[in-house]
């Protein structure tokens, strides 16, 4: 949300200049597709503030702002229930987007274990 807030603020240059960051962190960083990951300690900093910000933006990017903001009003809701992949998928159900859309995402976007290829997808559709 903040790259969001950065954006509204001074503009999608704003973003495109956080991805490109985000994607020097995670230069020659084999990333765990979020769909594999069992512990929580599979997920760094790293992961969660750059990796994790770049999925949000491709999912809104894939699905739209509505979507999105559903998806993580019913994320919200939700509080308390763990929070796991089954989570993930199922609170994107309930926001609207089809398993058809889902398993597309899911393979072009979150399971990918190379994070450049998801920067550059980012920074190709802006």
């Amino acid at each position: 949300l903040s790259v969001k807030a950065t954006a509204e603020a001074y503009g999608r240059d704003s973003t495109i200049s956080y991805i490109k960051y985000a994607g020097t962190l995670l230069k020659d960083r084999k990333i765990i597709p979020l769909l594999k990951i069992v512990k929580a300690e599979e997920i760094d900093e790293r992961y969660r503030y750059s990796y994790g910000t770049l999925l949000l933006l491709a999912f809104e990017q894939r699905f739209g702002e509505q979507k999105t903001y559903r998806f993580l009003q019913t994320a919200v809701k939700r509080a308390g229930e763990r929070t796991d992949y089954a989570f993930l998928k199922s609170t994107a159900v309930l926001a609207g987007i089809s398993e058809k859309e889902w398993k597309s995402f899911e393979d072009n976007v979150i399971g990918l274990e190379d994070g450049q290829i998801l920067v550059n997808k980012l920074l190709s559709a802006k």
